[in-house]
């Protein structure tokens, strides 16, 4: 096994890294609710440095893995999407999030404000990217994935933007969905 590939494949450890510490920090956080708050909300937290850490250790892990599909001549839209999508989780340890409970806060911070909009971005260059490769690929089982990954990202994040209430366990599912689907896409157009 050469150096690239040993990156490779710690590389490929980002998005699962990401949800197990996240899920691990939801659990140990006094006060914090699954469905109701956002996983980047535990920066907030006693234990925010760990999630900062977090994002910023998954985040450079995953922006590894894109330029190296990048590298390997994977489709080039994904993998530019997969290092948006990176690059932006590390982002969010600087560009912290407001709380949820707008009684707390009643306005948003500018730093909140570029926190959302990077989620933004991220979300909707995942979702293309997930979209996009349905319809490359069109006919494989990758692609119905895709396509099926995709779907659930655009109603999970609908489901963020209106239901605060449930907002975090739409992130979850969403987030969850995408940190599967970028080490599928690693794995199949990776090796």
């Amino acid at each position: 096994m050469n150096s690239e590939d040993f990156l490779f494949n710690i590389a490929l450890y980002g998005p699962a890294l990401f949800i197990v510490v996240a899920t691990i920090l939801s659990v140990l956080t006094p006060g914090y609710g699954m469905v109701k708050n956002t996983i980047s909300e535990l920066a907030l937290g006693k234990l925010g440095r760990l999630q900062e850490v977090n994002f910023v250790v998954s985040g450079g892990l995953i922006v590894t893995l894109g330029i190296l599909l990048v590298g390997r001549h994977a489709a080039l839209y994904q993998s530019l999407g997969i290092i948006a999508m990176g690059s932006i989780m590390f982002l969010s340890a600087f560009f912290r999030t407001d709380p949820v409970d707008q009684s707390v806060t009643r306005t948003t911070t500018p730093r909140g404000a570029v926190h959302i909009a990077l989620f933004m971005v991220g979300i909707l260059a995942m979702m293309t990217a997930q979209l996009g490769w349905s319809l490359h690929s069109f006919g494989s089982l990758f692609s119905l994935y895709s396509l099926l990954s995709g779907i659930v990202v655009l109603v999970c994040f609908a489901g963020v933007a209106n239901r605060p209430q449930q907002g975090g366990l739409f992130q979850r599912i969403l987030l969850v969905d995408i940190m599967t689907w970028i080490t599928m896409f690693a794995l199949v157009n990776g090796r």
